[in-house]
């Protein structure tokens, strides 16, 4: 079998293959865009406009709001004058495939004539419900993992949701900066009767918060760290000075604020022995000046102070989303030694086909496959999902044509590859049912 027939074999597999997206902020009362700057503006995709020189600035945005004061008419037609600029990044070429397949948009280069075409397309569509339902099935998406589940009212008639397929994660964090502790505290109290007044008192709140994600189906739960927030062992001292500090509205010292969220986490790990849950680590990305973008740094004293945490709590899986390729060896290694570290997927700033393929193939030939799931888009809307795919897809299929030629599989075992990537060991992870008795080996 030449390449071009083995890429072309794996990409049909690929889309066979029944799927989890494992990380997703989608709405579960409406996934789909409710407005074209959902789609275009996406945060990753505006940090690129914003790199292109578009005027006025991107705001960091995932969906629209109808109080937002942004001009999006504007800023569409400023994207249009700079999207030749950006054409061929992998988040570009993403969108032309969203306006391409999924909105029948034929033109073949991202300009201001295909945004105006994609906004036609998005705002003509009369049932967004069923628009959704069908990308998912498109996708043979079994399950949409989403960390956007809010308060009570929501828990309340979350289970009778339209899209069953979203299932809900737990990310939610403890109140900082201290600028909105008293509002939340305020608002935890008039909602739900708990009145937080010291260490103990949120302690027993995020336990109670917790507690209400996963009486509705939350067997994941979702941190994503500053690298500077964790430190290798417990200041409950500190972390209680932290919570003094912000509810008298002052601004905790970044060590009562390390040692809060590092508090903080240990409850996450204690929930998650305690009720059998995943806990996804989303990081390696820091905002090196305030108020910009991010940019894919990890310092060693985190990376030293993540694995004390995961070899003190053996009995958690840890679910790890990497953006930094830099870190990945180290990554490599942690899953290859430790029973209880996975890897998912590609996320933030590697999410180009060409990361993509070159840190799976390493994967590939380093990992058991058991430890590996292939698939998360991070999209706070569902068409977000099919342009995470098409990245996804060509990275993942390039880099197992790679490992075929390296002998490390034959092109006859790949389908079950690709169905323990994309959902057999995500389903294991997030509590899920499996569609064999034995996974594939490796």
């Amino acid at each position: 079998m030449c390449n071009a027939e083995l890429i072309e074999s794996l990409a049909s597999a690929y889309d066979a293959a029944p799927k989890i997206d494992a990380h997703t902020h989608l709405s579960w009362r409406q996934p789909a865009a409710t407005a074209v700057e959902d789609i275009v503006f996406y945060h990753m995709l505006g940090a690129e406009w914003n790199a292109a020189g578009i005027q006025p600035h991107v705001p960091e945005h995932r969906r629209s709001h109808s109080h937002s004061p942004t001009d999006w008419t504007t800023l569409l037609q400023a994207a249009g004058n700079v999207a030749p600029r950006i054409r061929n990044s992998a988040l570009a070429r993403a969108l032309l495939a969203i306006g391409r397949d999924l909105f029948a948009i034929t033109r073949q280069h991202l300009d201001a004539n295909f945004l105006q075409e994609l906004n036609a397309a998005v705002a003509s569509r009369a049932d967004l419900a069923a628009w959704a339902e069908h990308l998912f099935d498109r996708l043979h998406l079994v399950a949409v993992m989403s960390s956007n589940c809010g308060g009570s009212a929501d828990l309340q008639v979350f289970p009778q949701r339209v899209h069953q397929r979203i299932q809900p994660t737990y990310e939610r964090d403890f109140f900082l900066p201290a600028k909105h502790a008293r509002a939340i505290v305020a608002h935890i109290k008039t909602h739900h009767g708990i009145d937080i007044t010291d260490l103990d008192s949120a302690t027993a709140w995020f336990w109670h918060d917790m507690t209400s994600l996963y009486q509705v189906g939350a067997r994941i739960q979702v941190k994503w760290f500053p690298p500077t927030e964790l430190m290798a062992t417990l200041d409950k001292d500190r972390a209680a000075a932290a919570i003094r500090s912000a509810l008298a509205g002052q601004e905790p010292s970044p060590e009562e604020a390390a040692a809060l969220a590092t508090y903080m986490f240990a409850q996450r790990l204690a929930f998650a022995r305690a009720h059998g849950q995943t806990v996804q680590i989303c990081s390696m990305a820091v905002h090196i000046t305030q108020d910009t973008y991010t940019l894919p740094l990890t310092s060693e004293v985190f990376l030293r102070n993540l694995v004390a945490w995961i070899d003190r709590t053996p009995d958690v899986n840890f679910d790890i989303l990497n953006c930094d390729p830099v870190t990945e060896p180290f990554f490599l290694s942690l899953a290859r030694t430790r029973p209880n570290v996975y890897l998912c997927g590609v996320w933030w700033h590697a999410m180009s086909d060409a990361w993509i393929e070159e840190m799976f193939y390493r994967r590939f030939l380093t990992v058991p496959l058991c430890k590996l799931s292939g698939f998360f888009s991070d999209a706070y809307c569902a068409e977000w999902i099919y342009g995470k795919h098409v990245l996804m897809r060509s990275g993942i299929v390039r880099a197992l044509a790679r490992a075929v030629h390296a002998g490390v599989f034959t092109p006859d075992e790949c389908p079950a590859v690709l169905r323990q990537l994309l959902y057999e060991t995500p389903a294991r992870l997030a509590g899920l049912p499996s569609t064999r008795e034995q996974p594939v080996s490796g």
